[in-house]
């Protein structure tokens, strides 16, 4: 064995990007373990219970606007999420977020290796990306978007390099299978399948940014894939609504929100690094070598790519697209199996992974996970204060970042973080999004006066110094009961 004289050297050594691996999936773990929780998970939880305790559900049944539609487009998600919530608790939920780490894992190998990419250089990538994915691993159904496209890339790329004639079929089917899954545990990413299934059949067409390679493979099972696929999106407790989600979902207003994921990507973020050092890493490597590249991997590059600019939530689907590039660049002929991927230099990298897992674990058991601290988001002292002295049925003003909670501790509110509820165009009777932002920014006196007498919420939930927050000290039916850490809630006196 060589010995590490410089810096450099071991910069150049296997060690280091043994160290660098192990630091990165440590990093994933520590993610998981603190930050599988977020505003949403409330909402979620609230579902499943609902939905298990009363049916499928058409109508609002947490906000104090009567008679609004709804489409709980992870209904599915909810449900599982609750159940395992119901039985483990938090361990349950952190659990839930490690398997579908380690699936993630899985696939990406899986691809790595039908692409013959050496077991190193696999560990590495497997590393990188799993860290950028583990911003979307959480109790919300994102990861399990991932997953699906990543099973349905690892289908399609197996179908075309195989010479089986149960391909033909065996493309349909599980494209059918994948889309039945996305419908009902996150309806409003179904499209990305379609998206994703494009570059498969679009014919290679020459252009100074690419040296296509002769496509060998039979693209009408791929082209066939789309009357199932199709067809599938209608089994959904919603049906056309379920479909529809994805376009009624979005609108000028949520922009007005400040929501991160629908913000656009900014080149100073890790998220915009990722995107140039992609563009950069292509044009290097593919335009200036003109090294041949498959028609499909380039489609998929610059498709997902372009979306990813487009906001933050897409940036997976750009870490999907640069994956499959890094394996197409990286293929080789290593013929080994996936047992060989488990050898002397990954074995650490895996050993210090299952010990972080364990971790993650014991972490769950010896703390109970999730520690919640009064804040915003999840006003403790407010719900324990309404849980005391407040009858059953009282409801609660609430803004976009705190009702989520109260709907999960039996409260009727106003507004959760689910803007796209409360629109009109998805709930089919009043644009209550336009009337919060109003509230929310726009507050004056005679708008103050017009909404407290046209609701008449027991309790007022609001964010420490906003409009509402100064009109409710200045009023005298209003008691501040209580202070919690970036919010006040105010009883009004109706008599």
């Amino acid at each position: 064995m060589n010995k590490i004289k410089t810096g450099w050297d071991f910069v150049r050594s296997r060690l280091f990007y043994i160290m660098l691996c192990s630091m990165l999936l440590t990093q994933v773990i520590s993610k998981i373990a603190l930050g599988y929780m977020d505003t949403d998970s409330y909402f979620i939880l609230a579902e499943g219970r609902d939905i298990l305790e009363n049916g499928i559900k058409y109508t609002n049944s947490f906000t104090v606007v009567d008679g609004l539609d709804i489409v709980v487009q992870q209904w599915l998600w909810c449900v599982l999420i609750y159940c395992i919530y119901s039985v483990l608790g938090n361990l349950g939920l952190i659990l839930v977020c490690i398997v579908k780490t380690v699936i993630i894992a899985v696939l990406l190998i899986l691809l790595g290796r039908l692409k013959k990419v050496d077991p190193f250089s696999l560990l590495i990538l497997v590393s990188v990306f799993l860290y950028l994915f583990s911003e979307f691993i959480s109790t919300r159904p994102n990861a399990i978007t991932i997953i699906l496209l990543l099973l349905q890339l690892l289908i399609l790329e197996k179908c075309k390099c195989s010479s089986s004639k149960y391909a033909g079929i065996l493309i349909p089917l599980s494209m059918m299978g994948i889309m039945l899954l996305e419908i009902n545990i996150h309806a409003s990413m179904w499209i990305f399948h379609f998206l994703f299934l494009l570059p498969y059949i679009f014919p290679p067409i020459k252009n100074f940014a690419a040296n296509f390679k002769k496509r060998r493979y039979n693209y009408v099972p791929f082209l066939v894939s789309f009357i199932p696929m199709t067809g599938t999106l209608f089994v959904n407790p919603y049906g056309v609504d379920g479909i529809l989600y994805l376009f009624r979902a979005y609108g000028n207003e949520l922009n007005s929100i400040g929501i991160a994921e629908l913000q656009r990507v900014e080149l100073t973020s890790l998220t915009g690094a990722m995107l140039v050092i992609s563009l950069l890493f292509y044009i290097g490597a593919y335009m200036v070598r003109k090294k041949p590249i498959a028609a499909e991997t380039f489609y998929l590059f610059f498709g997902t790519f372009i979306l990813g600019c487009m906001c933050y939530r897409n940036y997976y689907y750009a870490c999907i697209g640069f994956f499959m590039l890094l394996c197409d660049f990286l293929k080789g002929k290593d013929h080994s199996t996936i047992h060989d991927f488990i050898n002397k230099q990954t074995k650490p990298v895996i050993f210090i992974a299952a010990c972080g897992l364990a971790f993650c674990v014991w972490y769950a058991v010896d703390t109970g996970a999730h520690q919640e601290i009064d804040w915003e988001g999840e006003p403790i002292k407010a719900a324990e204060y309404l849980d005391n002295n407040a009858s059953s049925d009282a409801t609660v003003y609430t803004e976009f970042n705190n009702g989520a909670y109260m709907e999960w501790r039996g409260y009727k509110v106003y507004i959760d973080a689910r803007p796209e509820l409360f629109m009109k165009k998805i709930n089919g009777k009043e644009d209550i999004l336009s009337e919060f932002l109003g509230v929310y920014y726009d507050l004056d006196l005679q708008m103050y006066r017009n909404f407290v007498s046209k609701y008449g919420f027991d309790y007022y939930l609001v964010e420490e110094a906003s409009l509402m927050d100064a009109y409710l000290q200045c009023d005298e039916n209003c008691e501040l009961v209580v202070d919690g850490e970036g919010y006040r809630m105010y009883e009004y006196n109706k008599s």
